[in-house]
Protein backbone atom coordinates (compact mmCIF):
# COMPACT_ATOMS: atom_id res chain seq x y z
CA UNK A 1 0.00 0.00 0.00
CA UNK A 2 1.14 3.86 -0.74
CA UNK A 3 -0.22 6.58 1.41
CA UNK A 4 0.12 10.26 -0.61
CA UNK A 5 1.00 12.97 1.40
CA UNK A 6 1.81 16.77 1.47
CA UNK A 7 5.65 17.31 1.21
CA UNK A 8 5.24 20.21 2.57
CA UNK A 9 3.25 19.71 5.82
CA UNK A 10 3.29 16.09 6.46
CA UNK A 11 -0.43 15.98 6.22
CA UNK A 12 -1.47 12.66 4.99
CA UNK A 13 -3.98 13.17 2.05
CA UNK A 14 -5.38 9.30 1.29
CA UNK A 15 -3.72 6.53 0.13
CA UNK A 16 -3.27 4.50 -3.92
CA UNK A 17 -3.01 1.55 -4.49
CA UNK A 18 0.26 1.65 -6.87
CA UNK A 19 3.28 3.32 -6.61
CA UNK A 20 3.48 6.70 -8.85
CA UNK A 21 7.05 6.95 -9.69
CA UNK A 22 6.95 10.12 -10.80
CA UNK A 23 5.19 11.22 -7.93
CA UNK A 24 7.19 12.94 -4.85
CA UNK A 25 3.96 12.84 -2.49
CA UNK A 26 3.56 9.03 -2.77
CA UNK A 27 5.58 7.18 -0.61
CA UNK A 28 5.08 3.16 0.44
CA UNK A 29 3.95 1.79 3.75
CA UNK A 30 7.30 -0.48 3.74
CA UNK A 31 9.21 2.88 3.77
CA UNK A 32 7.89 4.31 6.23
CA UNK A 33 9.39 4.97 10.03
CA UNK A 34 6.87 3.88 12.40
CA UNK A 35 6.55 5.53 15.90
CA UNK A 36 3.81 6.91 17.70
CA UNK A 37 0.63 7.26 15.09
CA UNK A 38 -1.32 9.94 17.58
CA UNK A 39 -2.72 11.91 14.74
CA UNK A 40 0.51 11.30 12.70
CA UNK A 41 1.85 12.93 10.18
CA UNK A 42 4.91 11.41 7.67
CA UNK A 43 8.40 14.06 8.31
CA UNK A 44 8.76 15.03 4.81
CA UNK A 45 12.99 14.36 5.46
CA UNK A 46 12.94 11.81 7.73
CA UNK A 47 9.54 9.89 5.87
CA UNK A 48 8.68 9.06 10.20
CA UNK A 49 5.30 9.30 11.42
CA UNK A 50 5.25 12.03 13.54
CA UNK A 51 2.71 12.32 16.53
CA UNK A 52 1.18 15.50 16.39
CA UNK A 53 -0.29 17.21 19.50
CA UNK A 54 -3.67 16.23 20.13
CA UNK A 55 -6.66 19.17 20.81
CA UNK A 56 -6.26 20.05 24.84
CA UNK A 57 -10.29 20.17 25.15
CA UNK A 58 -10.02 16.19 23.48
CA UNK A 59 -7.08 15.04 26.02
CA UNK A 60 -9.28 16.89 29.00
CA UNK A 61 -12.52 14.75 28.24
CA UNK A 62 -10.73 11.56 28.19
CA UNK A 63 -8.78 12.84 31.51
CA UNK A 64 -12.39 13.97 32.76
CA UNK A 65 -13.96 10.76 31.99
CA UNK A 66 -11.15 8.56 33.47
CA UNK A 67 -11.01 10.81 36.56
CA UNK A 68 -14.73 9.74 36.95
CA UNK A 69 -14.14 5.95 36.14
CA UNK A 70 -11.59 6.43 39.40
CA UNK A 71 -14.62 7.94 41.42
CA UNK A 72 -16.94 5.14 40.51
CA UNK A 73 -14.60 2.43 41.21
CA UNK A 74 -13.14 3.72 44.57
CA UNK A 75 -17.29 4.17 45.84
CA UNK A 76 -17.89 0.82 44.52
CA UNK A 77 -14.51 -0.29 46.59
CA UNK A 78 -15.76 1.56 49.75
CA UNK A 79 -19.25 0.24 49.81
CA UNK A 80 -18.37 -3.42 48.83
CA UNK A 81 -18.17 -4.12 52.76
CA UNK A 82 -15.11 -4.05 55.38
CA UNK A 83 -13.79 -7.52 56.47
CA UNK A 84 -12.34 -7.29 60.74
CA UNK A 85 -11.45 -10.19 63.14
CA UNK A 86 -12.68 -7.32 66.02
CA UNK A 87 -14.95 -10.45 67.64
CA UNK A 88 -12.07 -13.14 67.41
CA UNK A 89 -12.41 -14.27 63.85
CA UNK A 90 -13.04 -12.45 60.51
CA UNK A 91 -16.86 -11.48 60.19
CA UNK A 92 -17.29 -8.90 57.08
CA UNK A 93 -19.22 -5.86 57.72
CA UNK A 94 -21.37 -3.92 55.03
CA UNK A 95 -20.51 -0.40 54.02
CA UNK A 96 -23.41 1.22 52.77
CA UNK A 97 -23.38 4.72 53.25
CA UNK A 98 -26.42 3.87 55.95
CA UNK A 99 -24.16 1.25 56.90
CA UNK A 100 -21.16 3.26 57.68
CA UNK A 101 -23.72 5.61 59.62
CA UNK A 102 -25.27 3.10 61.86
CA UNK A 103 -21.92 1.90 63.15
CA UNK A 104 -20.82 5.08 63.86
CA UNK A 105 -24.44 5.62 65.57
CA UNK A 106 -23.33 2.10 67.11
CA UNK A 107 -20.05 3.09 68.23
CA UNK A 108 -21.02 6.67 70.05
CA UNK A 109 -23.73 4.63 71.76
CA UNK A 110 -21.64 1.89 72.70
CA UNK A 111 -18.93 4.28 74.22
CA UNK A 112 -20.88 7.33 75.26
CA UNK A 113 -22.65 4.64 77.68
CA UNK A 114 -20.49 1.55 78.30
CA UNK A 115 -22.74 -0.53 76.91
CA UNK A 116 -22.46 -3.53 74.13
CA UNK A 117 -24.01 -3.04 71.02
CA UNK A 118 -26.10 -5.44 68.13
CA UNK A 119 -24.46 -4.51 65.04
CA UNK A 120 -25.35 -6.99 61.99
CA UNK A 121 -22.14 -8.64 60.02
CA UNK A 122 -21.67 -11.91 58.38
CA UNK A 123 -18.93 -14.90 59.40
CA UNK A 124 -16.28 -15.28 56.94
CA UNK A 125 -16.11 -19.08 58.58
CA UNK A 126 -20.05 -19.80 58.15
CA UNK A 127 -21.72 -17.53 55.92
CA UNK A 128 -24.62 -16.69 58.44
CA UNK A 129 -25.70 -13.09 58.10
CA UNK A 130 -27.04 -11.96 61.76
CA UNK A 131 -26.98 -9.19 64.59
CA UNK A 132 -24.30 -10.29 66.86
CA UNK A 133 -23.48 -8.10 70.30
CA UNK A 134 -20.62 -6.11 70.07
CA UNK A 135 -18.51 -4.82 73.43
CA UNK A 136 -17.26 -0.52 73.22
CA UNK A 137 -13.77 -2.27 72.04
CA UNK A 138 -14.98 -4.46 69.57
CA UNK A 139 -17.27 -1.92 67.68
CA UNK A 140 -14.48 0.44 67.83
CA UNK A 141 -12.26 -1.85 66.26
CA UNK A 142 -14.61 -2.51 63.58
CA UNK A 143 -14.90 1.19 62.91
CA UNK A 144 -10.87 1.79 62.97
CA UNK A 145 -10.79 -0.80 60.70
CA UNK A 146 -13.55 0.20 58.15
CA UNK A 147 -11.43 4.01 58.92
CA UNK A 148 -7.93 2.27 57.79
CA UNK A 149 -10.17 0.53 54.58
CA UNK A 150 -12.28 3.56 53.55
CA UNK A 151 -8.79 5.84 53.98
CA UNK A 152 -6.71 3.93 51.54
CA UNK A 153 -9.28 3.55 49.05
CA UNK A 154 -9.22 7.24 48.92
CA UNK A 155 -5.49 7.69 49.34
CA UNK A 156 -5.35 5.56 45.91
CA UNK A 157 -7.57 6.95 44.50
CA UNK A 158 -5.98 10.66 45.41
CA UNK A 159 -2.95 9.07 43.15
CA UNK A 160 -4.61 7.86 40.34
CA UNK A 161 -6.20 11.33 40.13
CA UNK A 162 -3.05 12.94 40.18
CA UNK A 163 -1.74 10.73 37.98
CA UNK A 164 -3.99 11.42 35.55
CA UNK A 165 -3.69 15.05 36.36
CA UNK A 166 -0.24 15.39 34.86
CA UNK A 167 -0.62 13.62 31.89
CA UNK A 168 -0.18 15.56 28.57
CA UNK A 169 -0.50 12.94 26.36
CA UNK A 170 -3.39 10.39 25.19
CA UNK A 171 -0.46 7.20 25.32
CA UNK A 172 0.33 8.22 28.92
CA UNK A 173 -2.75 8.20 29.38
CA UNK A 174 -3.63 4.63 28.57
CA UNK A 175 -0.91 3.34 30.30
CA UNK A 176 -2.13 4.36 34.00
CA UNK A 177 -3.93 1.27 35.70
CA UNK A 178 -6.90 2.16 37.70
CA UNK A 179 -8.04 -1.44 38.58
CA UNK A 180 -5.23 -2.58 40.56
CA UNK A 181 -3.64 -1.35 43.88
CA UNK A 182 -7.03 -1.24 45.91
Amino acid sequence: MYIKYNTTTGEITGQVGFMNFNDPDVISVDDLVYGSTVNPKIDPVTKALVAQPLDPAVLQKQKDDLVSKVNDLCSSKIENGLTSAALGQNYIYQTSPLDQFNLFVNMTKANKDSVNVMQRCVCVATGVDTYISHTPAQITKVFDDGYTQILSFLQHAGMLKNQIKAVTDTTTLIAIDINSGW
